[in-house]
């Protein structure tokens, strides 16, 4: 009899086979720990993304890491650990991404153009916004 998991949890054992290229079946255990894995809101990309630190960290010989670093239980078993490592990534990115510069658009003053930080997004306005706005300024007068 064929058992077809959930398609979140495939997605996830998925993205480890595709890292590892370690063929495993999905266990009981297994499937366990990527259901808790789920429910703390580890995604397919963050499961990638552990693997890929993890594999960098064996190749340079990292005190500490080694070729059983990468299987499934020592790397996705231990949930609690999974997850701090999936979420100092995304910390990671996140600081990665706010160091990057800003965009910057050239703007003519006069009779030199200079290179300006890009205008931030216009927020579009509601329409209460305007109706409010327009009532202080009326009372205002």
């Amino acid at each position: 009899m064929s058992f077809d998991p959930p398609a979140d949890i495939q997605a996830l054992l998925d993205a480890y086979i595709a890292v590892t290229g370690l063929a495993v079946k999905l266990s009981y255990q297994r499937q366990s720990a990527l259901t808790d894995l789920i429910d703390r809101g580890i995604t397919a990309e963050d499961v990638t993304a552990v693997m890929q630190k993890l594999k960098r960290l064996v190749a340079r010989g990292e005190k500490g890491f080694s070729e059983s670093s990468l299987d499934f239980r020592n790397a996705l078993g231990n949930v609690d650990t999974f997850e701090e490592r999936a979420l100092k990534l995304r910390q990671e990115a996140f600081r990665r991404q706010a160091s990057k510069p800003k965009a910057q658009v050239a703007v003519v003053r006069g009779d030199v153009t200079v290179l300006d930080d890009a205008p931030a997004a216009e927020v579009p306005a509601s329409r209460s916004l305007v109706q409010e706005t327009l009532r202080a300024i009326a009372n205002g007068l």
